[in-house]
């Protein structure tokens, strides 16, 4: 299945069943892990703020680490800054700012997530600036 095909039908998965265990579909996605490596989707998270192109991208047992990285590019803001993590869980959905160092990392090592299906990274649209 190519990459466009594998999207349309994971958007299905997200509207048919994001609380019941998300998508798991096979897709070949080279970006992530080489030309032919074969990766299982589990479901989606969702950029938005201050990025180019927001919206949802596959959960590939990613870190928030490796999604700033991968994203750099489209961020509107550039490290070091606060982004907003939020995360569905039993008793509601959780929000958490996390500081990000100049390199793309969390400036603390257990706040560097791994993502799963339904999480939201809200990045700022413009650089904080202190009085």
């Amino acid at each position: 299945m190519g990459l466009k095909a594998s999207s349309a039908a994971c958007v299905v998965c997200v509207l048919m069943g994001i609380l019941s265990g998300g998508c798991q579909d096979r897709t070949r996605v080279g970006a992530i892990a080489g030309p032919t490596t074969d990766i299982a989707v589990s479901g989606h998270y969702i950029i938005s703020g201050g990025v180019a192109h927001p919206g949802m991208r596959p959960v590939t047992n990613q870190t928030l680490a490796d999604v700033i990285r991968a994203n750099e590019s489209d961020l509107l803001v550039r490290p070091p800054m606060t982004i907003a993590y939020v995360r569905a869980g039993p008793e509601g959905r959780t929000r958490e700012l996390i500081d990000i160092d100049a390199t793309g990392q969390p400036i603390e090592p257990a706040k560097n997530h791994l993502l799963r299906n339904g999480d939201e990274l809200m990045f700022p649209t413009q650089a904080a600036t202190r009085p």
